[in-house]
């Protein structure tokens, strides 16, 4: 069982979280290949955001996809399974 989109705006805010199918496309690859798609993009702007987004990926089994810049070479960001938040 994941994480619902609903309980991550409502937890969260909807500032945060995104469903774009744009933005996870690209959220979703680094410069030689594409992983898997997420569920959604969240940006946490503050360390509170982020300590409770990976407490709702816990108590949940939701996988969370930590990402950087989009340079990677080793695909070390790339989610193998979908359902997964970046």
């Amino acid at each position: 069982m994941t994480v619902s989109i609903d309980k991550l705006v409502s937890e969260l805010s909807s500032d945060i979280v995104s469903t774009e199918p744009e933005l996870i496309s690209l959220y979703s690859q680094d410069v030689f290949g594409e992983g898997a798609p997420a569920k959604a993009v969240v940006k946490p702007t503050c360390i509170e955001e982020l300590q409770h987004l990976v407490r709702l990926c816990r108590s949940s089994n939701t996988p969370l996809i930590a990402r950087g810049g989009g340079m990677s070479y080793t695909s070390g960001y790339l989610a193998e399974e979908e359902g997964g938040l970046l």
